[in-house]
């Protein structure tokens, strides 16, 4: 099995000849635990998985060791959408492939316990075809040991399935539809997103203090210019460090992508990395006698959210809707940009009718971050009135 891995990862580009995408990350989990299987390992640290995965594909996503330790364990927590249930943990530390027996957690009851033959490269189909049929086999004397009761019926997943797709649609409308004519305050990120996108062809550098004065009103409407804001203290001039790093051409390929229309866009998470880092930098001179000493998540993620539209507004409605569907957050990482991809390229063809017809009605491009920070503030601020007896909140994105 050794001498096939190297034969196969050198003949890596023949072998993916007429695909259109690179493989999927959990699909290359799933192999490369049947690899080290095959090669009599029992057990294997997550390490060691991460490690084969790169001798066998060349792949070091930052995506590898998320799938390992969370989106592929079948007694784990679903944390993500779709519910990959090809790994074990039956140690703290240690995994291998899933099999009949083994916990499930009732949060994963239905999801796939090996992965689509369509989705092996032919190089792998014997090797998969083994180890898929030991994923069926239940060891001699064992019990199913799934927690929380039986499967739920077909039509019972399916239902949930639909009413997934249900609230999507209803929370983005509602979030739209609630900017009520062309000067509501909603729409100041309209005319910041769209400022952006088409001064990067004529350059940010030569309208930097405009640039500026975009970004500030858009911010200002959006909540981050009250009285508790360092920036209430300083002119729109405290923007320019930002709209210089903006305007740099290292961030090229993250302006130009739609961040989650593509499953290989979890490479770009590190030069999402650079421009967060680049923008709490940007800010730390005026933000030293503030709390925190630094820019807020909140605000950083509003400055991107204007000007490149790559991630969604970090604030507490944001951040109630997304732990309200399961999701977990802490603060802004790698761990939540993984989660937000995860969750675009679960709900894809959703996002996409939405972004479809928010552009057919106003003539706006919303990239489908948008509309998943469209999406999970609607449900926030939907709970958040839900569970207030007086006068409804105020429907500030600054919180």
């Amino acid at each position: 099995m050794r001498a096939e891995s190297r034969l196969v990862r050198r003949d890596l580009p023949q072998m993916l000849e007429g695909r259109s995408i690179p493989i999927k990350i959990s699909v290359e989990v799933w192999l490369a635990a049947a690899a080290l299987h095959e090669a009599g390992r029992p057990e294997f640290s997550g390490h060691a998985l991460a490690a084969e995965v790169e001798k066998l594909f060349g792949d070091t996503r930052p995506g590898i060791i998320t799938h390992i330790v969370a989106h592929c364990v079948a007694n784990a927590t679903l944390n993500t959408g779709t519910a990959y249930n090809y790994l074990s943990r039956p140690h703290s530390g240690t995994y291998r492939l899933w099999r009949p027996g083994d916990h499930l957690h009732p949060t994963r009851i239905g999801g796939r316990t090996h992965p689509h033959e369509v989705d092996i490269p032919p190089a792998y189909i014997s090797l998969y075809r083994k180890w898929a049929l030991e994923s069926t086999r239940r060891p001699s004397g064992s019990l199913p040991a799934l927690e929380g009761g039986p499967p739920p019926p077909r039509a019972l997943r399916v239902q949930r399935r639909e009413a997934d797709t249900v609230s999507i649609h209803r929370a983005i409308r509602a979030y739209y539809d609630a900017a009520v004519g062309e000067h509501h305050r909603y729409r100041s990120w309209d005319h910041c997103y769209g400022y952006f996108r088409e001064a990067r062809r004529t350059g940010l550098a030569a309208s930097r203090d405009h640039a500026a004065l975009q970004l500030a009103f858009y911010l200002a409407s959006w909540g981050m210019y009250r009285g508790s804001s360092f920036l209430l203290q300083h002119a729109y001039t405290v923007h320019r460090s930002g709209i210089d790093l903006v305007a740099e051409t290292r961030f090229d390929e993250l302006r130009d992508t739609d961040l989650g229309a593509s499953e290989t866009d979890f490479r770009l998470i590190p030069q999402v990395d650079e421009l967060i880092a680049g923008i709490r930098q940007a800010y730390r001179p005026f933000a030293l006698d503030a709390a925190s000493g630094q820019a807020t998540d909140t605000l950083v993620t509003k400055v991107i959210l204007g000007t490149f539209g790559c991630l969604p507004a970090c604030d507490r409605y944001f951040v109630e809707g997304f732990k309200g569907k399961g999701f977990s957050y802490s603060y802004l990482n790698n761990s939540f940009l993984e989660r937000v991809l995860g969750f675009c390229e679960e709900n894809m063809p959703e996002l996409l009718e939405e972004q479809a017809s928010i552009k057919e009605s106003s003539g706006v491009f919303y990239p489908l971050i948008k509309l998943v920070d469209m999406y999970f503030w609607q449900i926030g601020y939907e709970k958040a009135t839900k569970s207030t007896s007086g006068p409804l909140p105020i429907a500030v994105d600054g919180d």
